[in-house]
């Protein structure tokens, strides 16, 4: 069978018809883990019953999902599928739910209308050919879907998207970063079992204007005249990072982004920034390094230092994983550079570095976790893909390889060019993460003497995520901060005025 075949109806209508052991009842076709599987996933996922949310199922098959959350009490659900045989028979099975057939790609359902959509295989079934470089009647079909999704959900809606396809693969195809915020969730019911991955795509609400990915971006506005902690604080992510998601602790429908949800509150005053690059390890069409990166991060600081107002503010670095490296990069052309940048490197006062690769990783390419991916492929493989067209950054990944020349020479230049900073702070993963410790302690810290090294139980991609102010990580980063500007200030704890 030509698996392009699947993305018709025709296919599906004989597919349904065909006779099973029990002639009343078609065979079952529960794509990608049944409703018990997902039943702890969706508890966290989905509003609860009471506010009776309008749930579309796309592509909804004979699964048995739409009962199965009747039964929880979701009473709102409408089930569309392109094929009339199953939707008949759906219809049969259980009448009083509402079955429709319709196109995934062209719904009949105004504009947002839907609280929850639910995608348990549909999609896949519109994929075939090249996963790397889909053939064109695939990629506008996608495009058809992702759209209209895109369309029927209301503002602060979800689609929940399920499969066994990689993220490197999928988020290509569905990242809409004007439309909704895109998170990925592992499935996975025991070590070694089958993977398989939830993509939960929230569309933006009112006022919500997205982050853009590369650039310095101001996350708080410091009113005139509070100047109290006249901070500059900027956060870097890492590889494959982004501005806000590689800062955002999630549990279920919880996010919690400590950069502006913490920070603003507890430093009045300060001006937080988040820096974003394109660190994609594949699929991007960057060609910078480390150095590009840094050098951009100083002209971006530039700019939004040129104001006299702002020019004398102290500056504060919080890095994850190779945002670290770009910080030191950045902090040594400044040194290099004094005429031009100077200033900057004077005003630094503060480096909290997370899980930052100083020495590399001990994987053998932080890559091999960052993106499984690197499960499937050998070196060979990713040549000819690179050679095929198809960015792999196999560049940027060597760069943070353990042992690297580039890193032992980043390394003893930053501590050079930086012997008077007094604050810098290092924090190293106690969790491994698919089985790995991606940054040890002993690549974790640069080995001065003013450097505190700090152990968090969080793996390597959440060690920088904070949950709540109690955090000890994020205690850290208040006391130092507030020890920069001088302990002769009143703070705000929220019921009183205290010296600190």
């Amino acid at each position: 069978m030509d698996h392009k075949e699947l993305g018709f109806p025709e296919y599906w209508d004989n597919r349904y018809s065909e006779p099973s052991a029990d002639p009343s009842h078609p065979s079952k076709h529960e794509w990608f883990r049944t409703f018990d599987k997902l039943r702890q996933f969706f508890d966290k996922q989905l509003p609860d019953p009471s506010s009776q949310p309008r749930i579309l199922h796309l592509g909804c098959g004979d699964s048995t999902l739409t009962a199965d959350l009747a039964g929880l009490q979701y009473q709102n659900q409408i089930s569309v599928d392109f094929s009339e045989v199953v939707i008949k028979y759906m219809q049969s099975k259980h009448p009083s739910f509402d079955w429709r057939v319709d196109d995934v790609r062209k719904l009949s359902l105004g504009d947002a209308t839907i609280d929850i959509a639910i995608d348990k295989g549909t999609l896949d079934a519109m994929l075939y050919g090249s996963q790397w470089d889909p053939p064109i009647d695939v990629q506008e079909n996608v495009k058809k879907y992702v759209n209209e999704v895109a369309r029927v959900l209301k503002p602060r809606g979800r689609w929940i998207y399920i499969t066994f396809r990689q993220p490197h693969f999928v988020k290509p195809q569905i990242s809409r970063e004007s439309v909704w915020d895109l998170n990925v969730e592992q499935l996975q019911d025991d070590p070694g079992s089958f993977q398989y991955f939830a993509y939960i795509l929230t569309k933006h609400g009112p006022g919500e204007e997205p982050l853009k990915r590369e650039g310095l971006t101001l996350l708080n506005e410091v009113p005139d005249g509070t100047n109290q902690y006249d901070l500059d604080v900027i956060a870097v992510h890492g590889l494959n990072g982004h501005p806000r998601d590689s800062w955002t602790f999630k549990n279920g429908r919880t996010k919690v982004y400590s950069l502006q949800d913490f920070l603003p509150k507890a430093l009045p005053g300060a001006r937080i920034f988040t820096y974003g690059y394109d660190s994609r390890p594949f699929f991007s069409q960057s060609t910078g390094d480390i150095s590009a990166y840094g050098r951009a991060l100083l002209e971006e600081l530039s700019l939004a230092r040129e104001s006299g107002v702002h020019a004398s503010r102290r500056i504060v670095f919080i890095c994850h994983s190779m945002g670290g490296l770009v910080c030191k990069k950045a902090l040594v052309i400044a040194n290099d550079k004094r005429d031009q940048f100077q200033w900057i490197l004077d005003n630094t006062k503060a480096i909290f570095f997370f899980g930052t690769p100083h020495e590399g990783s001990d994987v053998a390419d932080t890559a091999l976790v960052a993106s499984p991916i690197y499960r499937l492929l050998d070196m060979a493989q990713l040549e000819f893909v690179s050679n095929q067209g198809k960015p792999v950054r196999k560049d940027l990944i060597k760069e943070l390889s353990a042992k690297s020349k580039a890193l032992d020479e980043l390394c003893e230049q930053f501590v050079e060019r930086t012997k008077d900073l007094k604050h810098v702070v290092s924090f190293y993963e106690l969790n491994k993460y698919r089985g790995f410790i991606v940054v040890p302690k002993r690549s974790a810290s640069i080995g001065i003497t003013n450097e505190k090294v700090l152990p968090l139980p969080r793996d390597h991609f959440n060690v920088c995520r904070i949950e709540n102010e109690s955090d000890s990580a994020f205690r850290r980063i208040r006391t130092d901060c507030r020890d920069i500007v001088g302990s002769e200030h009143t703070v705000d704890t929220g019921n009183e005025y205290c010296k600190q």
